[in-house]
């Protein structure tokens, strides 16, 4: 049957095949007059249209107008299972507890506003449960909280929690899946917390938000949020907002928080670890016309990328990256902070410390700035900016001075020297000159020690760091030495051990020699001011 619909003097069709249709076709065209009556018929099809698809199309779910009814529903839900489910109303608060296994039919809460879902229950999926399902789905304006004991367990590929709109809380207990989603958000303005427990995928995502549904917020303050090949985080056409205070989020080899396909999203950490192990990104954020993006790593915060070509943070698009206070921002053989895309970005570091090994500190591809006012960004190379070294700008005035507190040092660790002097700065380079750097000890570790104002720091290591050698100056009979043919002569009365030393004290050679002359290359003896020490003559200084 085909509907005219009349709005002032446009005509709308569509047809209609439902038995709950009684409205028929005009005969003709409708007059003005008659625009009342009819538009009275439409309203009253409508209704009865929305009543037909809330009884036939859309999945049974618990209606809950009150706690109560929203218990007995609970009580009364098997899935096909093996076990039961126990709920016990109190106030606004339902307390659910029991064990459902092997469940094939999932469960559908629509939570009221202020009544909240305490889950202490262990419910799972078996084999029979419809891939791409939700075991639990949970819509309304209230909350789901899941606490020490609870356990919800999907491990078909499918959803664990897929939230329409109600607050998720995780105090405890295990949220998992394998190749689906434990949480999974599609609705305006949800929240996931997580205070302790475990929310964890295997090639899927532990938390994702997805979807035409802006400000979503995923906040960790403890516990443990993990993926093994798939994603700790996703946030996809949604503006986003992550903020991680504490806990550990990690990814083994697929990445750790991903925020792609929106503006104005926001990643901080401002404690905890976010880690991932593998040769993903720990954090990445943005496309290449995504504008409005931050980046804060600040407090106690780690970004730890220690896979192979891993990336602790790679951002794209119109994005600005602060590390400030006590924060690390670190890669091992990949880059700590990467900047790509079209856009120009801002990099500050203004404290805590942004760090590699043989990758680059910070690598930016575009017409990006980079500031260091405070803190430490450290890489290997024989120089602070350009291909190979600590800061890479395509800009060329991207960088070109730490400025206030900040330092920046490259160790030269392709020399091949493993062996240092305390006290000395060999194979480093530093900025800018108000900093100093130096080999140093710090108990059992060896490393750089490094100030500059109130900015002091040490940097661990795989070297050997020797303390300077003592003198010890004896007087005794004619001794001296003479530069002659690329050669120093050195000539004593005696037959001793002739050891060389740099002006600060380091051993740079040594040799027996017989009564008289003995001559050494300088080639042996880099450096143009030595000690000279006989161990039975004495001591001389020596100019070359």
């Amino acid at each position: 049957m085909k509907i005219t619909l009349i709005f002032g003097t446009v005509f709308r069709e569509f047809y209609c095949t439902s038995a709950l249709c009684e409205i028929q076709k005009p005969k003709k065209v409708l007059t003005e007059v008659s625009l009342c009556n009819y538009t009275h018929m439409v309203k009253q099809l409508l209704t009865k249209i929305i009543l037909f698809v809330a009884v036939f199309i859309l999945p049974l779910s618990v209606w809950a107008a009150t706690a109560t009814e929203l218990a007995a529903t609970i009580n009364a839900f098997t899935g096909d299972g093996s076990g039961s489910l126990i709920a016990i109303a109190n106030g606004k608060t339902v307390t659910v507890t029991g064990t459902l296994t092997d469940v094939t039919t999932g469960l559908s809460l629509d939570i009221d506003e202020d009544v909240t879902v305490v889950w202490q229950a262990t419910i799972s999926t078996g084999s029979g449960f419809p891939m791409w399902d939700s075991l639990i789905e949970a819509g309304g304006l209230g909350s789901l909280n899941v606490v020490t004991g609870g356990s919800i367990a999907a491990m078909n590929g499918d959803k664990a929690i897929l939230s329409l709109g109600v607050t998720i809380i995780v105090n405890g207990g295990t949220i998992k899946t394998t190749g689906g989603t434990a949480i999974y958000n599609r609705s305006e303005n949800s929240t996931v917390t997580v205070n302790a427990g475990t929310v964890s995928a295997t090639t899927g995502t532990a938390i994702f938000t997805q979807g035409e549904f802006g400000n979503s917020t995923v906040t960790v303050n403890a516990g443990t949020v993990s993926a093994t090949s798939g994603v700790a985080i996703r946030i996809t056409y949604a503006k986003g907002t992550v903020n991680i205070s504490g806990g550990t989020v990690s990814a083994t080899t697929g990445r750790t928080i991903l925020i792609d396909g929106m503006d104005y999203s926001t990643i901080t950490v401002s404690g905890g670890i976010v880690s991932s192990d593998g040769d993903n990104n720990t954090i990445t954020i943005g496309t290449d016309s995504s504008i409005g993006l931050n980046v804060t790593i600040g407090g106690t915060g780690k970004v730890q990328a220690t896979g192979q070509h891993g990336r602790a943070i790679n951002a794209n698009g119109n994005c600005n990256i602060e590390v400030k206070d006590e924060a690390q921002v670190s890669a091992t053989t990949g880059i700590a902070i990467f900047v790509g895309g079209a856009a120009s970005l801002a990099v500050s570091i203004s404290g805590g410390e942004v760090s590699a090994t043989t990758g680059y500190a910070i690598f930016c591809s575009n017409l990006s700035t980079v500031t260091v006012s405070g803190g430490l960004v450290f890489a290997y190379g024989d120089a602070i900016t350009g291909t190979d070294n600590v800061i890479f700008t395509a800009y060329l005035a991207g960088f070109t001075v730490a400025s206030g507190t900040g330092v920046v040092i490259a160790w030269n660790q392709a020399s091949g020297n493993t062996t240092y002097t305390q006290g000395y700065s060999d194979d480093i380079v530093c900025l800018p000159a108000t900093a100093t750097a130096v080999w140093d000890r710090d108990g059992t570790s060896y490393g750089i020690s490094y100030a500059n104002g109130t900015n002091t720091g040490f940097i661990p290591l795989n070297v050997t760091v020797e303390a300077p050698v003592d003198i010890e100056n004896i007087n005794n009979t004619p001794f001296y030495a003479y530069a002659i043919d690329h050669q120093l002569g050195i000539v004593s009365p005696h037959t001793e051990q002739i050891t060389i030393y740099s002006i600060m004290g380091v051993p740079l050679y040594s040799v027996a020699k017989n009564a008289g002359l003995i001559e050494i290359p300088f080639a042996s003896t880099p450096g143009s001011v030595f000690i000279i020490r006989g161990n039975v003559s004495g001591m001389i200084k020596f100019i070359k």
